[in-house]
């Protein structure tokens, strides 16, 4: 999937390869905004009206985001008393596509979760750890950098989300 933005208005382009023939679709959007970011299902994110949309390729036309992102906290009040050295494990836990983070420690009995609440997979913007600790994000594309190392030759096949920033807040109670 390729996005293009033109004065004319924004296409996307889906190139489907198998062992015998490729396969090119375009889908013109019209005057709207596109970052280089998309959803799980491999629709464009883009910004119409201000918001930020999907360009649905099923249907060739802009639809709302869906509206089962999750915000949980970790509430761990017994922590404050004793804190162990959890281990965070990336993976998609309650199954809506977006990366989460599980946390937990070997003499713990109970594994505690750190849903996505971002509207781009696999971007986690905010963890509250339960003990005080919150935890910011910020992400660049990856094409914001030089992707060559020294060879001159792209290092990452396609575009990034990638972790340029994280901020840990603490709060004393």
């Amino acid at each position: 999937m390729f996005g293009k933005n033109l004065d004319n208005g924004t296409s996307f382009t889906k190139v489907k390869i198998n062992s015998t023939n490729i396969q090119k679709n375009v889908y013109n959007a019209g005057m709207i905004g596109f970052s280089d970011q998309f959803d799980n299902g491999g629709n464009p994110i883009v910004v119409s009206g201000g918001e930020d949309k999907i360009y649905d390729l099923t249907q060739s036309r802009i639809v709302s985001l869906p509206s089962t992102v999750v915000v949980k906290n970790l509430d761990r009040p017994d922590l404050i008393a004793q804190v162990y050295v959890f281990r965070w494990i990336q993976g998609d836990y309650n199954g809506d596509g977006l990366t989460d983070i599980g946390i937990f420690h070997l003499k713990e009995p109970t594994w505690y979760f750190a849903l996505s609440t971002g509207s781009i997979p696999d971007v986690i913007e905010k963890v509250k750890n339960g003990i005080g600790g919150i935890y910011d994000f910020e992400y660049s594309n990856s094409t914001k950098f030089d992707n060559t190392g020294e060879d001159d030759i792209p290092d990452l096949p396609t575009n990034y989300r990638v972790c340029t920033k994280s901020y840990v807040r603490r709060r004393f109670f």
